[in-house]
């Protein structure tokens, strides 16, 4: 199974998401960055659908916060989930002020460079986000082994 197919088949609404960034990451490696935050707020609002919880109109770091809170997910994936959110804000919010942190709600308060326009930045986004599909894939489908993944080129 390729990393497309796992994605449509976790999420549909999301397969179109990554397959543009998928076509554009070498050109626009930013642009990649922005469709991967997507495919996470679709996993996202998914995963509180399937698991009931109450997610509302929220933004995706109280989203993310608001399904470890209800021990949907763990800390791991919360990490993973809040890694794919901030490389997308990292692109939307680049520009002059350049080494601040991407969202001012964040506890940490740590101050991180953009690095917003470099494809490698974007290769391990989406090496994060495979790792996130198949954290969700095992989530969903207790006592299932992942199957075989290929990444698409």
């Amino acid at each position: 199974m390729s990393d497309v197919e796992l994605c449509i088949n976790l999420v549909p609404e999301a397969g179109e998401y990554y397959r543009r960034a998928l076509d554009v990451m070498s050109a626009y490696p930013d642009y990649a960055k922005t469709q991967f935050r997507i495919v996470v707020e679709h996993l996202t609002s998914m995963l509180a659908k399937r698991f009931r919880v109450d997610i509302g109109q929220v933004v995706l770091y109280e989203a993310i916060n608001e399904l470890f809170a209800n021990q949907i997910i763990d800390h791991s994936l919360r990490s993973e989930l809040h890694a794919i959110r901030k490389a997308g804000n990292a692109v939307v919010h680049s520009g002059p002020q350049q080494g601040t942190t991407t969202d001012s709600t964040e506890a940490s308060g740590s101050k991180e460079p953009h690095g917003a326009g470099d494809l490698q930045s974007a290769v391990d986004a989406r090496k994060t986000l495979v790792g996130i599909f198949e954290s969700v894939f095992l989530l969903l489908n207790p006592g299932e082994k992942l199957p075989a993944l290929t990444t698409v080129a």
